[in-house]
């Protein structure tokens, strides 16, 4: 529960003792009245003689203990509903850590490739042997994958000059 209610209501387990150091205080309280003789008093437009208080003050009293009683039971649901929201969101957020670093993880190892069959069936083999000539190790003519007809499905319009030099900067060939 956020500190600001905490201070101004305990859990009923706390206040149980309360509730009887007043019944207590009151009972003393009805034992000196009953040797003093009667007074008025006045209060938010009420007045109640002493006679009349007791009986009066025990109901209202009564009323007060139930309604400490039942303010204290909502509080501690309302704290146990908390607790267990506050559960629920840490375990989610959790998991949805989880799901980010393994879709960060999936991104860093996966490289979206063909398969082995489908790069041997579209490998442009006068680029492979080309670039074979400029001495690109195979682990770099494996990255290229182009043909032809990828080149002209994206419209692009690499001489093989060009490609190389896009390769070498790209890091992908080493002399």
């Amino acid at each position: 529960l956020i500190p600001e209610l905490r201070t101004h209501f305990e859990p009923a387990s706390e206040t149980e003792g309360v509730d009887k150091e007043e019944d207590e205080i009151e009972e003393d309280y009805q034992q000196a009245e009953q040797g003093r003789p009667e007074e008025s008093v006045t209060a938010g437009g009420y007045t109640l003689t002493s006679s009349q208080s007791p009986d009066t003050e025990r109901k209202l009293n009564l009323q007060l203990n139930k309604l400490k009683q039942r303010t204290n039971r909502l509080l501690e649901n309302l704290i146990q509903r908390e607790k267990e929201y506050q559960t629920l969101l840490q375990q989610t957020l959790q998991q949805k850590i989880q799901d980010l670093q393994l879709l960060q993880l999936q991104l860093k190892t996966t490289e979206i490739q063909p398969s082995a069959s489908a790069l041997q069936h579209n490998v442009d083999e006068e680029l492979t042997k080309w670039l074979k000539q400029q001495r690109a190790d195979s682990d770099a003519i494996d990255r290229v994958r182009l043909n032809r007809q990828d080149v002209k499905c994206c419209h692009l319009l690499f001489s093989k000059h060009k490609l190389f030099l896009s390769v070498c900067s790209r890091g992908l060939y080493t002399q």
